[in-house]
C-alpha cells in the first residue's frame, strides 16, 4: 500500500509555497481579516515580495511547485509571518480563541505549552532539541510571559518543520 510505504515516509518534506504558507499561517493564528482593501494591499505585497502572486506565471505550466525554486525567499517568509501575528487595518489573529486551544488548566507548565502549539502548527510534540531551543529563545526575549509565548509562537511559525508540507 503506498501510505505505508519506505519511499513516502523517506521522502524528504516539500517546502511550502509562498501563497500556500501565508494562508497555512493565517489559518494557525486564526486571521481574522478586517477592512478588506488593506488587506488585499498587504497580501499582494508580500506574494509580491515573495514571487508568487496567483495566476501570474506567464508559462502555461503554472509556479515551480519544487522546493528549490522558493528556497531563496525565507526573510519574506518569516517577515509574513510576524505580520500576521501583528493586529492592524488588515487585520488581527485571534489570540482568545487561540489562547484557549493552547492555554489549558492542564496545559503542562511552559514545555506542555510549547508541545501544545507544536501539536497546533505541526501535528506533532517537540523532540528534546526543540524543546531546548525553544526554551532558550524564550529566555532571551524581554518582558512577561505573554511576550515570550508572542516570540515563541512566530519562531514555530518560521521554522522548518511549519514551513515543509
Amino acid at each position: 500500500m503506498i501510505f505505508f510505504s519506505d519511499e513516502l515516509r523517506s521522502a524528504p518534506p516539500k517546502l511550502r509555497r509562498p501563497f500556500e504558507y501565508t494562508i497555512a499561517v493565517m489559518r494557525a493564528v486564526l486571521f481574522e481579516i478586517g477592512a478588506t482593501g488593506p488587506f488585499i494591499r498587504a497580501l499582494i505585497g508580500l506574494l509580491s515580495t515573495m514571487g508568487h502572486i496567483p495566476f501570474n506565471w506567464p508559462a502555461p505550466n503554472g509556479y515551480p511547485d519544487h522546493s528549490a525554486y522558493w528556497m531563496n525567499n525565507l526573510l519574506p517568509r518569516w517577515n509574513a509571518a510576524m505580520a500576521a501575528l501583528v493586529s492592524g487595518r488588515q487585520g488581527a489573529p485571534d489570540y482568545e480563541t487561540l489562547g484557549a486551544r493552547i492555554l489549558f488548566p492542564d496545559a503542562g507548565g511552559f514545555d506542555g505549552i510549547l508541545n501544545r502549539i507544536a501539536d497546533l502548527l505541526y501535528g506533532r510534540a517537540l523532540d528534546s532539541a526543540e524543546l531546548d531551543l525553544l526554551r532558550d529563545a524564550a529566555a532571551e526575549v524581554e518582558g512577561g510571559e505573554d511576550v515570550q509565548m508572542f516570540a515563541v509562537l512566530a519562531l514555530m511559525l518560521m521554522a522548518p518543520p511549519f514551513q515543509s508540507v
